[in-house]
């Protein structure tokens, strides 16, 4: 399998990297097997990845003003649904907030 990054070349050819792949023979067979083009910095997600994770952006604001509870309270009772869309809204909307008391 070849590299996909230059971050993640230098990652393989670590300490850690070289223990994780198996040694320096598997270091060196992914070497091989990558083109000997530019490579770029980073691959893999998009920088603002979470903004297609979120379906329907402010479902659960509107609902929580709809029903005159804070976003917690809403985002709390809507994760036991019975309908699976509303308890994964609810569910996403837990883990969102949970992080923002955090801060």
């Amino acid at each position: 399998m070849p590299w996909a990054s230059k971050a993640q070349s230098r990652w393989g050819h670590s300490a850690s990297g070289l223990k994780a792949l198996g040694g320096e023979g598997a270091v060196r067979e992914w070497d091989s097997a990558t083109p000997n083009g530019n490579l770029p910095e980073r691959s893999g997600m998009a920088k603002n990845w979470i903004q297609g994770a979120v379906k329907h952006p402010g479902a659960l604001t509107k609902a929580s003003l709809a029903h005159g509870v804070s976003k917690l309270q809403e985002a709390n009772k809507e994760s036991r649904s019975s309908n699976p869309s509303i308890r994964a809204r609810g569910s996403l909307g837990k883990r969102f907030l949970a992080g923002d008391l955090k801060k």
